[in-house]
């Protein structure tokens, strides 16, 4: 269920932001937060978000594919 929460705060801040960003998967991280793939300004991205929607931002992540 917190998950679910999670999830759909994280689509609403999507949509209300300026910035267009959309989220398409989640996976556990190790410090309890989120790894979520989706995409930023059209380009594929990956983000790191807090395990409690109080605990702050998502923060995208530098992938480089070798």
């Amino acid at each position: 269920m917190m998950l679910k929460k999670l999830c759909l705060l994280i689509t609403v801040a999507a949509s209300v932001s300026a910035c267009s960003s959309f989220y398409n998967d989640s996976a556990v991280a190790p410090d309890g937060g989120r790894f979520v793939s989706g995409q930023y300004d059209g380009s594929k991205a990956i983000f790191h978000c807090p395990s409690t929607p109080d605990a702050g931002d998502c923060e995208r992540i530098n992938v480089d594919f070798k």
